[in-house]
């Protein structure tokens, strides 16, 4: 299972959306977790995440 949230600050005048993407997997030692962060939402920050869990 994955799961992307896109959170953004708004306290800030500046838009900075960031992302982050947590992947839920079970071992046979158990289930596991992976995350991945990215400050700027961007075409390598994409490819990293779907890197990942594929």
């Amino acid at each position: 299972m994955i799961a992307i949230k896109i959170t953004a600050d708004n306290q800030k005048m500046s838009f900075k959306p960031s992302i982050e993407a947590v992947n839920r997997y079970k071992t046979p030692h158990g289930p596991r977790e992976r995350l991945i962060k990215c400050s700027i939402i961007s075409n390598d920050c994409i490819a990293q995440i779907v890197r990942h869990f594929n």
